[in-house]
């Protein structure tokens, strides 16, 4: 089942375009607890000059989500993701308004830039009881 969900995933990156090599999307690191708004961090590097300024980055479709056996609940769209830079790297920044009430999120991450190159990467946050 698993080999199955990962076929998907590579299937649909290899038909959409994808960004230059020289864009590196990191792991999550989650900053907040269970029944916290969300915090969370994802470290981005790119040897492009002004690569990362450009970056628009979303929950994957729907579509995306069916296609690698994943289910898409709502609360991923009440989430915030803003591209930060910093002072080794950008990141981006995810967080929400809400407090996060499920012990779990699996989502896909579909980052896009200017010129209509596309990364998903999938994410799974497992949250510590306060």
């Amino acid at each position: 089942m698993k080999k199955a969900a990962v076929s998907v995933v590579t299937a649909l990156c290899a038909l959409l375009p994808t960004l230059t090599a020289a864009l590196s999307v990191g792991d999550i690191e989650l900053r907040s607890k269970l029944n916290e708004q969300l915090d969370a961090r994802v470290q981005l590097r790119s040897e492009r000059s002004g690569e990362i300024d450009d970056l628009q980055v979303r929950v994957a479709s729907p579509t995306v989500f069916a296609a690698a056996g994943l289910a898409r609940p709502h609360i991923l769209s009440e989430i915030d993701f803003d591209v930060v830079p910093g002072k080794t790297g950008a990141y981006i920044q995810l967080s929400s308004h809400d407090r996060i009430r499920e012990p779990m999120l699996n989502f896909i991450l579909e980052i896009e830039s200017r010129d209509g190159g596309k990364v998903l990467r999938e994410y799974a946050i497992v949250f510590d009881p306060l």
